[in-house]
Parts: C-alpha cells; sequence; structure tokens
C-alpha cells in the first residue's frame, strides 16, 4: 500500500458517540484502502475512544468545521483525501466511487440526489444554492459537505470561515475537473446537529458575499474597463462631432479607435497586471481566455470544464469529433493536449504532444498512456510498431509550419490500419467569419491556416487517405479521411523508421 493508492477518509466531529464508530467500521470493511482520520473539536462524550476502538486516527484541536477540515488535510497520509460528517446523513457506501473518480479529478462531490433532511432545512439549503450559484454553475449541491480533493491541488494556508467548506475549496483551488455522485440524504438518528439555524443562515451569507468578490474579481476590473471605455468613447464621440464639428462616421471611427487603446491599455496594466509580460498582440487572446494563457498544462481541460459561453463549443466540438469516429480498440491523439477528447474513447489510447506541461497534468486525468513529442519529428519507432484504427489531430495542424504539417500527414497514414478512420479538425478559412476571427484572436500561434476544400484535395492526391465526410461548427470544420489501399504505403512506413 502506499500515499498512491490509498485514501483518507477525514471526519470532523463534536460529541458523536453512538454514530463515529458504526461509520469507522463500516468504511473500513467496504475498503481496505481507506485510512479514517477522525478530526475531534474537544468532545466531552466518548467521541474519541468509540474512534479509536473502531480503528480511525484520532485528532484533538479546538476549532470551527473550516479549521478541522484544514487541520484535517495537514494530517493526511495520502494524496486522495475526503471529508464527510460523522452523522450519517452522508452515505459511506459511495466513498470508495469518490476515491476511485479522484484518480482521474481534481475533486469529486456526493449531491442529494434524495434528501430525507427536515423541510425547514432543505428550505435553507435551496436558497444557499440560489445565492451560490455564480460560484459554481455547473456545480449539482454547492451546500454539500461530502467531498474529495487531491491533496496536491490544495491552496497552502488556512481556509476562510463559514459553514460550507466545499465552496471554499471549489473557489480557491481552481480545479479544472469537478464531477458529482448522487447519494440519499439522511436525517440524523442519534445526537443533534451542532449548528444552530441562524448560524448556518448568517455566516453562511457572509462566506457567500467573500466567495463572490474573491472568484470574480478580475472580471469585475474586465468590466470596469471595459465600461469606462464606452464612457470614453461617447464623451469623444460627442466631442468630435458637435465641438469640433466632424461628420458622424468620421467622429465614431475617431472616438472608438481611441477608445480601443484606451481598452487594450487599461486591460495591460490593470485587469490581467499578474502578468506584465502579456504583448499588445498577445492581448485579444488574453483577453478570450480570461488571462488563462495556452501553454498551461490545464488550459485545454479548462476550456472543456470552465462552463464559461463562449468555450461550451469545445465540448461540442468534442461529440462531433466522437460521433465521426466512432470505436476502436486502439486510438492515437496527435497533439492531445490536455483535452479530454482523448477520454470519450474506451480502447487502448495513446496521447502525444510537444507541451511536457500539458502531458503532465492530462497524465493525473487519464488512463491513456502519454508522451512528449513533436508530431512533425515523430518517426515509426516512437510507437514500437503499433498500429491505430482511430487517430485524431484536433485543432493542432494550424500550428504546424508546412513542411511539419504534409511530415505528420504522412505520419497518420503510415501508422493507421487498414480501413482505420483519421479524424482531422481546423479551422476553415474559406469562412470569412472565420478568417477574421482566428487571425485576430490567434494570428500569433496559427501560423498555417488554410482552405479545408484545398486541404481536403492535397491529402487525397498526396496519401492513400480517402476523404469521406465532413461536419461544419462554427468556423471549424471536421474531416474524416478512411485509409485505402495505397501502393506505396511500405515506402511511407520506411520513411519514418528510424532516421
Amino acid at each position: 500500500m502506499s500515499r498512491e493508492t490509498e485514501y483518507t477518509v477525514v471526519i470532523p466531529c463534536l460529541n458523536e458517540e453512538g454514530n463515529i464508530g458504526r461509520l469507522v467500521v463500516s468504511l473500513k470493511q467496504q475498503d481496505s484502502l481507506c485510512n479514517v482520520l477522525v478530526m475531534d473539536n474537544l468532545s466531552t462524550d466518548n467521541t474519541k475512544g468509540e474512534a479509536e476502538l473502531a480503528g480511525a486516527r484520532v485528532e484533538t484541536y479546538p476549532g470551527s468545521v473550516s479549521d478541522m477540515i484544514w487541520l484535517g488535510l495537514q494530517h493526511a497520509l495520502c494524496h486522495r483525501v475526503i471529508f464527510m460528517d460523522g452523522d450519517w446523513s452522508h452515505d459511506p457506501s459511495i466513498v470508495p466511487q469518490i476515491a476511485e473518480q479522484l484518480k482521474i479529478h481534481d475533486m469529486v462531490y456526493g449531491y442529494r440526489e434524495i434528501s430525507k433532511d427536515s423541510l425547514l432545512n432543505r428550505g435553507i439549503s435551496l436558497l444557499g444554492k440560489l445565492q451560490s450559484f455564480l460560484l459554481g454553475p455547473g456545480i449539482k449541491d454547492r451546500m454539500t459537505g461530502f467531498f474529495g480533493v487531491r491533496l496536491l491541488n490544495m491552496p497552502g494556508g488556512r481556509i476562510g470561515q463559514g459553514p460550507k467548506p466545499f465552496l471554499e475549496y471549489l473557489v480557491k483551488s481552481k480545479p479544472s475537473s469537478v464531477i458529482g455522485i448522487p447519494y440519499e440524504f439522511k436525517k440524523r438518528e442519534i445526537g443533534e446537529s451542532k449548528l444552530g439555524r441562524s448560524t448556518i443562515l448568517f455566516t453562511g451569507i457572509f462566506q457567500l458575499f467573500r466567495l463572490h468578490i474573491s472568484k470574480y474579481y478580475q472580471f469585475v476590473k474586465y468590466i470596469s474597463v471595459g465600461g469606462s471605455g464606452f464612457v470614453v468613447f461617447l464623451g469623444l464621440l460627442a466631442f468630435f462631432k458637435e465641438l469640433i464639428g466632424l461628420p458622424y462616421f468620421t467622429a465614431a471611427l475617431i472616438a472608438g479607435s481611441i477608445s480601443f487603446f484606451y481598452n487594450f491599455t487599461g486591460h495591460k496594466i490593470w485587469t490581467f497586471a499578474l502578468d506584465d509580460q502579456i504583448p499588445l498582440r498577445s492581448l485579444p487572446n488574453t483577453i478570450w481566455n480570461l488571462g488563462h494563457d495556452n501553454d498551461d498544462g490545464d488550459f485545454d481541460w479548462w476550456e472543456w470544464t470552465s462552463g464559461l459561453p463562449h468555450k461550451r463549443f469545445k465540448k461540442t466540438l468534442g461529440r462531433h469529433i466522437k460521433d465521426l469516429a466512432g470505436d476502436g480498440d486502439n486510438i492515437l491523439s496527435l497533439g492531445c493536449g490536455s483535452s479530454p477528447v482523448l477520454n470519450l474513447f474506451d480502447g487502448q489510447k495513446v496521447g502525444v504532444d510537444l507541451n511536457p506541461e500539458k502531458i503532465n497534468f492530462f497524465r493525473e486525468h487519464t488512463n491513456a498512456k502519454l508522451m512528449t513529442g513533436d508530431i512533425g519529428k515523430l518517426t515509426l519507432d516512437n510507437f514500437d510498431g503499433q498500429k491505430f484504427d482511430i487517430i485524431l489531430c484536433n485543432e493542432v495542424v494550424e500550428h504546424l509550419e508546412v513542411e511539419d504539417f504534409w511530415h505528420a500527414i504522412y505520419l497518420v497514414e503510415a501508422l493507421l490500419k487498414p480501413e482505420g478512420r483519421f479524424i482531422l479538425s481546423t479551422p476553415d478559412t474559406s469562412s470569412r467569419v472565420g478568417n477574421l476571427v482566428e487571425h485576430w484572436l490567434h494570428g500569433e500561434f496559427h501560423t498555417n491556416l488554410m482552405s479545408a476544400n484545398k486541404m481536403v484535395e492535397d491529402i487525397e492526391l498526396e496519401t492513400g487517405l480517402v476523404y469521406v465526410e465532413s461536419r461544419n461548427f462554427l468556423w471549424d470544420k471536421i474531416h474524416l479521411f478512411v485509409k485505402g489501399e495505397h501502393q506505396v504505403e511500405e515506402v511511407t512506413e520506411r520513411m519514418f523508421t528510424s532516421v
């Protein structure tokens, strides 16, 4: 056993005699990998003795629930840590599921699919869910106290006080991947709740207010710059038209240009001031990505899981890719990054990417075999003779120089099994809107934008890959090719043996 294979269940409790012993026994009997740590808040009954007799490790400290959870993290002996109440309101049978999901996801929580709590308590919980919506729009139960985390992802220092530590860690740790597991919430049978309803209500409201400020501080700065830029535009428009006497469209053009520069400058020196190395050319991309760097290890994963309206197209694009590709026993993703697209497939999966940070991040969120490599330089020897039913190359080729593009295409042909499928998605420059958006937002990164029709024609002409169909999504095109019989296949394979 090791820190990697085992997990710790932390149970903050106060005077839970009659509950805690049974709970510890249940947790340890159902999974031998479970270590139980009881954080006792100076109980005056036999909570400590009962927990130790059942096989738990007990640490005793004074403090709030938030303090007990933070201290539990400090004493945890494993990388995966799960928090639950000691009164049996949380179903212990789903704890192994939470632990298993923590191998892939940064945070896993239990959400109340059925609640047997009192009507008043359910009303207070519903109020909290409504007030906390913006802190986690995709979270099914933001009021939960039943959740697991990866120890390495947790922020340093104590978290803020409040009755809902899950929200604190959700906002402060900025997890890239969060998933919920349903369970039946039960009303406690022994003892009483230690937190009064008024305490939960009033301290909870203050906690939610504080967390909203923390989470959306940069967004507030973004809106402030944009709003003041609009005021600048209106003022300049009135000045040039009414006082100077310029024609309306001339005045609007000058005022718009000045206010545009004002907004760019404001975002550069204030909104995104944490990164003082952002060049002017990169600012549109930085704003589009809300300050996230394209080269960050978790960037592709964040685009999928952020829930932001202008990023939701990534999931839709992924579903189109999966529909076109179908299923296979062996799947390869060239330029996989940290995108969850590869996780949509079953079978044996291999991912390759040039960025080691993305590979290191993705390794913690997938069961695919991953390696670092430049797809414009790889040979067949890098794959030890393995052939693939499906090869994906999604939103990658627009980053490659022409020579590397053709190297990658020939490599795909050599690695595919007969009748194997190749999925290639890339922006289409024949779309006027797409061409404008891509050059404006991503021009510094996309060096090989091309017309979809021309690319398909060239690939069919130069290889044994046969075009089948395409799907349009916004200004992207997703192409499906199938490997046909080709007279120079053996020559192609020899081209990619060690050089």
